[in-house]
């Protein structure tokens, strides 16, 4: 075994000397990109998570064009069709030191300098608070450092301070936050639609034979706008060791 071992040390050691050694190569592939869908409506919404670019280009990191040109990536994103930037919000990212958690540390301020940008390019922003210091997701809801100890009351205020705070600066910064989800009134429009849409599959498979009262029956059906209105029914929360236990 102990032989096994060094030979694959060994090849590996000579992989990588003959990687590293020699003129640098450069890799091109004529199937490495997608190719753009034609025809797409402006309402469809094409967006990528940037929450990290600030991170990376204090690190160093450079962005270049088809063409070799260096460029703000962001415009490079709006020229290849995104019309929607992601960006994630975290509380407060950082520890006692001033030193980040990592991730991009995506406190408001970095959604700031995301949303001038994205704007400036003709892309909307589309927020996500984490109520976090860092990520937060179905398993897992870490109360952020400032709001530990308070009471359910105290937070809900908080996290309302917050959450306004962060969208006046987000306003007063001019970023075009996008409305990527209906608004009621298109909800009640299209719901209105699939009725209707129900009522002529109904008279499709009777040969048009549907009668007038089966017809009122189908039209007054709970609305998808109405359901959506109904609340989420609990999760069941699987039960953790209590040494791995956070404050919700």
């Amino acid at each position: 075994m102990k032989r096994v071992f060094a030979w694959l040390t060994v090849c590996l050691l000579a992989g990588c000397l003959a990687g590293c050694g020699g003129e640098k190569r450069v890799v091109t592939s004529d199937t490495l990109y997608v190719p753009r869908i034609e025809g797409m409506t402006e309402a469809f919404i094409l967006g990528m998570d940037a929450s990290i670019v600030p991170s990376l280009e204090a690190g160093g990191v450079r962005y270049y064009d088809f063409d070799g040109r260096e460029k703000d990536v962001f415009e490079i994103l709006s020229e290849n069709g995104i019309n929607y930037i992601r960006v994630r919000v975290w509380v407060d990212p950082y520890d006692g030191s001033g030193r980040g958690y990592g991730g991009g540390n995506c406190d408001i301020g970095t959604a700031l300098a995301i949303g001038k940008r994205a704007t400036r390019y003709g892309m909307k922003l589309l927020v996500d608070f984490h109520y976090s210091d860092f990520w937060a997701d179905p398993g897992k809801q870490m109360v952020p450092k400032a709001w530990v100890g308070m009471e359910i009351d105290e937070k809900a205020d908080a996290l309302n301070r917050y959450t306004t705070d962060c969208l006046q600066q987000l306003k007063d910064a001019k970023a075009e936050l996008g409305k990527p989800f209906p608004q009621e009134a298109e909800l009640a429009e299209k719901s209105a639609r699939l009725a209707e849409l129900n009522v002529q599959l109904d008279i499709d498979s009777n040969h048009g034979t549907a009668q007038r009262g089966q017809t009122v029956a189908k039209a007054e059906r709970p609305s998808v706008l109405e359901g959506l209105r109904r609340p989420v029914p609990p999760r069941t929360v699987e039960k953790r060791d209590k040494s791995h236990t956070m404050e919700r």
